[in-house]
């Protein structure tokens, strides 16, 4: 594949493509990407502003790189609004959805740390994720359970 070719396929340019799969190959010996995913974002939202960035069918949504550039900030700032500071715990307990994506993204530029919180815990479980101090902030899917909602 030549490097147009790997230009119209995907996000990297070809000699990114190289160098990830040289990373992925030789192991620690070879140099990481001096990229956040904020970087990542900004760099491809630049590159390729009108293109489809996220595609969710079971919910209906479609954002190109722009509309989801917004959308990140958005959720960003909301979250700033909440108080948290650089470094804080974001907690995220939800399904593959496009809610889940967004606070990704939106932790990732506002300097927090996402948490996953897997959508199979349980009760005693989940507790223990979020009881101490390990998530400043908690969000939650809308089809998770309730049972284990409302016994924790």
């Amino acid at each position: 594949m030549g490097p147009r070719a790997a230009e119209t396929v995907g996000i990297l340019k070809y000699t990114d493509r190289l160098m990830a799969e040289l990373s992925y190959t030789k192991g620690p010996e070879a140099p990481l990407w001096e990229m956040t995913l904020a970087d990542a974002l900004a760099r491809t939202t630049a590159r390729f502003p009108d293109r489809m960035a996220l595609i969710v069918r079971h919910q209906n949504l479609r954002y190109t790189w722009r509309e989801f550039d917004a959308m990140v900030t958005r959720v960003a700032r909301g979250l700033s609004g909440l108080g948290l500071r650089p470094r804080d715990r974001v907690g995220i307990w939800s399904s593959n959805c496009a809610e889940w994506i967004l606070p990704q993204y939106a932790c990732a530029r506002a300097g927090y740390v996402l948490v996953c919180v897997n959508p199979a815990y349980r009760s005693h479980e989940l507790g223990y994720v979020l009881g101490g101090p390990a998530c400043a902030r908690c969000f939650c899917g809308r089809k998770m359970s309730a049972p284990t909602i409302g016994t924790f």
